[in-house]
């Protein structure tokens, strides 16, 4: 891996786990586009930049998760079980999911897909009901919503969307659906590392080093860009790039016939 490919995934993956436009499916595309398209040698490279954003969303939220810790409450439940569901799909179907970032086309789809539901939440959104006082089915829909794992449909999209259209506080479901992240990124890495390993590990340390660092900076970055936005009711930006990048896509795959 080349210093520039490791900078350029390293700053897709800062720019996308959190911005609701989906970095699975960013990373799926720039990994074909640059022509690595085996799975086990891109392996390792994606579990650093995944501990990477990692990172930044405990040092970003550390004071809530040990609040969180200090004193157990409904909060610290609803996370447990809005995990639950991505636990399962990811356990049955976790490695079907994972051929579907060798299809651009679909990713393309998704990315529509992912646009036009964030433009119908952030339209729709309604009422401002705390998120400890939310039902349990409404946080089971989030958790569901998290579990729909095809590249091009955003993680922190789907669940903030969701969270929206069920009337949680926006800001509430922001911190929540962040929060939730923790729980999956670990999951995730912890089961292709039992699965896989390391992969075809060939990792030269500078440009990794380099890859890792912009990915966490911008990751922090990019939380607060989705908190200041969630809370103005300007998601129509992430809504249009969804649309716009999916129908590039899209165009360049149909015109290329694959």
């Amino acid at each position: 891996m080349s210093t520039t490919e490791a900078l350029i995934l390293g700053v897709i993956q800062g720019l996308t786990e959190f911005l609701p436009i989906s970095s699975s499916g960013h990373l799926a595309l720039a990994n074909h586009f640059m022509g690595r398209t085996d799975p086990d040698s891109n392996l390792a490279y994606t579990l650093i930049l995944h501990l990477a954003t990692l990172a930044a969303v405990v040092l970003y939220y550390r004071r809530r998760i040990y609040d969180l810790i200090r004193a157990p409450g409904r909060e610290l439940i609803a996370l447990v079980v809005a995990t639950i569901p991505i636990v399962i799909v990811g356990y049955f179907l976790g490695d079907e999911i994972k051929k579907t970032q060798l299809m651009p086309l679909l990713i393309a789809v998704c990315f529509i897909i992912n646009g036009i539901f964030l433009w119908v939440a952030d339209r729709l959104a309604w009422g401002e009901q705390r998120l400890v006082e939310a039902p349990w089915w409404k946080i089971v829909t989030i958790g569901a919503a998290q579990a729909i794992r095809l590249p091009g449909l955003s993680r922190s999209g789907s669940t903030i969307g969701t969270g929206w259209l069920c009337g949680i506080d926006r800001s509430d479901v922001v911190r929540f659906s962040f929060l939730l992240s923790i729980p999956a990124i670990l999951g995730a890495s912890a089961k292709d590392l039992l699965q896989h390993g390391l992969g075809k590990a060939d990792l030269p340390l500078v440009p990794i080093l380099l890859g890792a660092g912009t990915a966490f900076v911008l990751s922090l970055a990019s939380i607060r860009v989705v908190e200041r936005l969630s809370t103005r009711n300007r998601f129509l930006v992430f809504a249009v790039y969804g649309v716009a990048a999916g129908a590039f896509v899209a165009a360049w795959v149909l015109a290329r016939g694959r």
